[in-house]
């Protein structure tokens, strides 16, 4: 118990959270899942205020208010979305020369991220054959769109010109808060073994401002 109490007085003397550290992680996919429902509420009927929607597609989905009979749609957004994982990885560790690292009490590792990736790709398979087509369609335009995105805002000439950090200067930021996390965390293991409570070596604000690269 006075183990227990100590850990958390180091915790809330250093500002840390668990609920804040969670939300960093997984925040963004609640936020958008509510805009992914209205999304597909919208599209699935669409056609009740437009009846070309079931009409208005191409080759073998003429139907937009359907799901694809071949299961093609689903197969080029679970495609899609397996490639963009691995460009991706492979994009960072090319322009920075490692692989991506986890910061923070609460990131996953590489490894877990793309595996949890490829899970998501996998699973899009048997979800998108009982979505409509013009959601299908929708969900493969956003996949490429955000793979694109992502090259272009990892081009060095773009960031140039928008004036934006070079990602050499965005890799070191980040292999030093690595370091700092680590140096925290280490320290924060020898009080809790020594059972003592003497200050922690270590700058809040510069902490703060790491964190905002």
């Amino acid at each position: 118990k006075k183990k227990k109490k100590k850990n958390k007085q180091i915790k809330q003397k250093y500002g840390f959270s668990p609920a804040r550290e969670a939300f960093k992680q997984f925040g963004g996919a609640f936020v958008q899942f509510p805009v992914h429902i209205a999304s597909y509420n919208a599209i699935s009927t669409m056609y009740n205020s437009y009846p070309d929607w079931k009409v208005g597609g191409a080759l073998w989905f003429k139907d937009l208010s359907a799901a694809d009979p071949y299961w093609a749609l689903p197969a080029i957004g679970s495609v899609c979305a397996f490639a963009m994982t691995v460009i991706n990885f492979n994009l960072f560790t090319r322009q920075t020369g490692s692989t991506p690292q986890p910061v923070g009490s609460f990131s996953i590792t590489p490894e877990a991220q793309k595996f949890l990736s490829y899970i998501g790709a996998a699973a899009f398979l048997p979800i998108g054959h009982w979505l409509t087509s013009g959601f299908n369609l929708y969900v493969i335009s956003n996949i490429v769109s955000f793979a694109l995105q992502t090259h272009l805002i990892r081009n060095a000439y773009f960031r140039r010109f928008t004036r934006m950090p070079t990602l050499e200067y965005e890799t070191k930021c980040r292999r030093k808060l690595q370091e700092v996390e680590k140096e925290v965390s280490q320290k924060t293991q020898e009080i809790q073994r020594h059972g003592q409570t003497q200050e922690i070596g270590f700058d809040r604000k510069q902490r703060r401002k790491l964190q905002s690269f």
